[in-house]
């Protein structure tokens, strides 16, 4: 500043400075003030002619006060900051005073003074704030860190280095969000980043990208010591990218819990049959070496029923658990098995490829399940049936693999139980047979195609005629297709109760026929399925389809084979046969003595009836064991009040066997053939009339 003199050349520039929101002043050589503006009048008066040493001002900042000015007055710029006290009060202020010369000699000092106080009032509202928000995180259990937009830390709570405790020592404000993953890499922080040095790589740009870019979706993390943390991150309006980290471990340990309960079998432990889906779908898409071949295992306990009939349900869930606890020390820890329902086992087992290898498996498999079990005290040797198919082999699907098994299992069942059986070319042809057999069922019971043989029953004793047997007769293509074929695969297909109604209306039509011309037919006897059994509506359908034709109970005999009985439904099957029973028809009981239970089914069931299969009655000529059991069976049967149907009766001297024994009713090819022209029905019964 260059004036000629300070007290009368600057006027303009005083006035100027009267101004400015800030004190400022002048002091000539002597340091004595000769100019105040407005804003430092205000705060300190009017110090015209004084020095800076006055009462007005604490001693220790008058004397600070009298050097700064003194070392400015000397050539030098001086720049204090400190609390200086006015006649308001206390504030805060930042001080420049500087020389003023005049033609290089300085006459005097000028002075700026900034009252800082509402700048440090908000730096300390900022500090109160981050005060606050520092308590309030630290408060959070949450994991919270915010990175600015070069990536590097500028706020974080202890849960954050607490959760990412392998990471800690390089999370510290400042620090790059990618050198703190890279620290965790090294330290193993990470559980799904692999283990190699490319999966690493890939997993690092693929976190960058992430954080950089968030989505909406957030991100499910697993830390090494068993924690998950679910994790949100967020770009704000400022750029920044502000993340919250939850540790989800307790919700993730109930989704184990409920996901356990939901894929997991209650009684074994097993995997269910959802999970076995699941498994076998994906080891059919082959994206594992291991899973480009390998056996689907299906299998069940032989006569299971018979366990929880006899020894009760307790001692079958037993045998069920130690079968389970059998397949799982018999099989590979990677090995999926699965009990699909009641006594049925699924197993899928990778990496078999030669039919060979499954035998070997199959064999130790069964060797293993079939040892002796001690329940309740008793020692039981069970029997277990069992299906295999071979992947990619017999079948690319799921549905196709579960197929090609159950119809090597079927196998296993007709030919006698507790084996196995590899599903190979003959059973794929039998099963393409069975589906077509199904399809071309379906239509013959559209179009009425399916026939009734009655077969004659006779009074052992008088020869008599007592009544048929009505049996099912089908011809396809000119093909005589055996009843023991379609009926299984009508109640395989949901057709036994369309076969069962259409063989209750031809056979009824029958015996109304015969009536109406003055004949006496006797009953007919009627075998009954388990779908029939199982449907609620049938007993209202088999008194409406008598009253249609006219006929009463006493008409109709109803058989039902063991088979039947073994059904799981079977508490409502029973209930179906009381409700029969009560209607006044007679329930016999087909096949006798084949079954696995037979005694027990004759105590349960409400049956009037039994009929011995004709397995026993062949041989009972030749071979006395068959003869000694056919009379038993007789005698039992007359001691619980029951009558006895003898069927496959081909000699005369196995119908003289009978009537020796006692035997009330027989029926056979010696006796006569399955009949469906009505002029030989006609004929028989002409024949058997009286007198």
């Amino acid at each position: 500043m260059a004036v000629n003199s300070l007290r009368t050349d600057t006027a303009e520039i005083y006035k100027a400075m009267d101004d400015l929101p800030h004190g400022a002043w002048v002091v000539d050589r002597e340091g004595q003030y000769i100019y105040q503006n407005r804003m430092h009048r205000a705060c300190f008066g009017d110090l015209s002619s004084q020095l800076p040493d006055k009462d007005w001002m604490p001693a220790d900042q008058a004397a600070d006060w009298v050097r700064a000015h003194r070392r400015a007055l000397t050539g030098e710029v001086v720049r204090h900051t400190r609390k200086i006290a006015t006649r308001h009060g206390v504030s805060h202020f930042d001080t420049t005073i500087v020389p003023v010369f005049d033609n290089a000699v300085i006459i005097g000092a000028l002075g700026l003074a900034i009252n800082n106080d509402p700048w440090i009032a908000t730096q300390r509202e900022a500090e109160d704030a981050r005060a606050l928000l520092d308590d309030v995180i630290e408060t959070i259990p949450d994991a919270i860190a915010a990175y600015d937009r070069d990536d590097r830390l500028i706020l974080f709570n202890a849960a954050y280095r607490k959760l990412y405790e392998l990471s800690a020592p390089s999370i510290r404000i400042g620090s790059r969000f990618e050198d703190i993953l890279r620290y965790g890499l090294a330290a193993g922080q990470y559980v799904d980043a692999g283990t190699t040095g490319e999966q690493h790589d890939a997993w690092l740009a693929g976190r960058l990208a992430a954080h950089r870019d968030p989505a909406q979706t957030a991100l499910i993390q697993q830390l090494p010591n068993g924690r998950w943390l679910h994790v949100r991150e967020r770009r704000s309006a400022s750029g920044n990218v502000v993340g919250v980290r939850t540790d989800v471990s307790a919700l993730k340990e109930a989704e184990a819990v409920i996901r356990h309960t939901a894929e997991t079998d209650a009684l074994t432990g097993l995997a269910n049959r959802g999970v076995m889906l699941n498994a076998l779908e994906s080891a059919l898409k082959g994206q594992r070496i291991a899973d480009r071949s390998g056996a689907l295992l299906m299998l069940d306990i032989d006569h299971f029923k018979a366990i929880n009939d006899t020894l009760g349900h307790a001692a079958g869930d037993q045998v069920l658990r130690i079968m389970a606890d059998r397949l799982k020390a018999s099989l590979r820890a990677g090995d999926t098995i699965a009990r699909l329902g009641g006594d049925e086992f699924a197993v899928l087992a990778n990496g078999f490829a030669q039919e060979e290898a499954c035998e070997v498996v199959a064999s130790n498999l069964h060797r293993a399940l079939t040892e002796e079990i001690n329940i309740q005290g008793r020692l039981l040797r069970p029997g277990v049936s069992m299906g295999i198919a071979l992947f990619p082999r017999d079948g690319n699907s799921a549905a196709e693999l579960f197929k090609s098994a159950d119809t090597a299992l079927y196998r296993t069942k007709e030919s006698g139980r507790n084996g196995w059986t590899l599903f190979n070319q003959d059973l794929g042809d039998r099963l393409r047979r069975r589906s077509q057999l199904r399809e071309d069922l379906a239509e013959a019971l559209m179009l009425g195609d399916i026939r009734a043989a009655l077969q004659p029953l006779m009074d052992v004793a008088s020869g008599a005629h007592v009544g048929f047997e009505a049996l099912a007769r089908w011809s396809r293509n000119g093909e005589a297709i055996s009843p023991f074929e379609f009926v299984a695969v009508a109640e395989d297909a949901g057709l036994g109760l369309a076969l069962g109604q259409n063989m209750l209306n031809r056979t009824c039509t029958k015996l109304a026929a015969l009536i109406s011309e003055g004949l006496d037919p006797g009953f007919a006897a009627v075998n009954l399925g388990t779908t029939q059994l199982k449907s609620s509506g049938f007993p209202d359908m088999l008194q409406t389809c008598l009253e249609r034709y006219g006929l009463k109970p006493e008409h109709i005999e109803l058989e039902i084979t063991e088979n039947t009985l073994l059904d799981r439904s079977i508490d409502q099957i029973r209930r179906a046969l009381d409700v029969l029973r009560d209607m006044g028809f007679r329930l016999t009981l087909d096949d006798f003595g084949t079954g696995y239970a037979s005694l027990t089914h004759l105590k349960q069931f409400p049956v009037t009836g039994i009929k011995i299969d004709r397995s026993f009655i062949m041989n009972v000529e030749t071979c006395v064991q068959d003869s000694v059991i056919v009379r038993a069976m007789v005698e039992l049967a007359h001691g619980l009040g029951m009558t006895v149907v003898a069927e496959g009766v081909e000699t005369p001297g196995q119908l003289a066997f009978l009537r020796s024994i006692g035997c009330d009713m027989a029926q056979g090819y010696h006796i006569c053939r399955p009949q469906t022209d009505p002029a030989l029905i006609h004929a028989w019964l002409a024949k058997r009339e009286p007198g």
